[in-house]
């Protein structure tokens, strides 16, 4: 099955690009290999690519669409599905964009204060692709990231697991895009159990161009609510 991760996606058609490089007068169409590659960009659920030309200008196109989008993981909290802002609501975060899409005030990001600072700095703090690995490689996508967290490998992540109480709750009040410290609440607290690291697939895009990709369960003291892997939409 085709992950729906644009850092997978990428990874993968870079090994493409690296075994065709130096020719650059490979035609993708002339080489019957438009179809495959086609297909892999509609089953990853990126659209708008038309395919031609050499693979490195593919790859360029590819590039710029990965640009104007970033993947954390997203909470419910209140049990009426993951809500949005959109990027020009104004909110400016440490991403690629002057501007991004963001979460709402009624929801929160998963995240790890790495440096302990109480304060989340960086894409690098929540789990999405520019999540950094035990084992040095940027996550796949933020279930991926997290993972690390699995120490018993029972495919959830729980306060049965080594450094469960490093993960919190990021809820933005003020939609800042800064942290303030009464809005990181650690996931005990919060009331949650258990984190699912199996995920299905979405193509929803809600009103705000966010897309919502990858979506498992949370289960919390009062029932279960949904977490999912949101592509924010950038400002660039």
């Amino acid at each position: 099955m085709f992950d729906n991760d644009l850092n997978n996606l990428f990874k993968t058609y870079n090994s493409i690009k690296n075994n065709l490089d130096g020719n650059e007068n490979y035609n993708l169409i002339s080489n019957n290999c438009i179809d495959f590659v086609s297909d892999f960009l509609e089953k990853s659920g990126v659209n708008g690519i038309k395919l031609a030309g050499t693979p490195k200008k593919n790859l360029k196109k590819i590039k710029e669409i990965a640009k104007d989008y970033k993947t954390p993981l997203i909470i419910d909290l209140n049990n009426n599905g993951v809500e949005t802002l959109p990027y020009d609501f104004g909110v400016l975060f440490k991403f690629n964009g002057e501007k991004t899409g963001w979460v709402s005030p009624s929801d929160a990001l998963l995240v790890m204060d790495k440096n302990s600072d109480g304060i989340i700095n960086d894409s690098s703090e929540l789990f999405g692709d520019d999540y950094l690995k035990e084992n040095g490689c940027f996550a796949l996508n933020g279930f991926d990231g997290l993972m690390d967290f699995d120490s018993n490998n029972d495919g959830f992540v729980s306060n049965d697991d080594f450094h469960w109480e490093y993960l919190k709750l990021w809820r933005d009040k003020n939609s800042d895009g800064k942290t303030q410290s009464e809005e990181l609440l650690g996931l005990s607290k919060a009331g949650i159990s258990s984190i699912s690291l199996s995920y299905s697939f979405s193509d929803y895009v809600d009103e705000n161009s966010n897309q919502h990709k990858l979506i498992s369960e949370v289960t919390w003291i009062d029932g279960k609510k949904q977490i999912l892997l949101m592509w924010f939409k950038q400002k660039i």
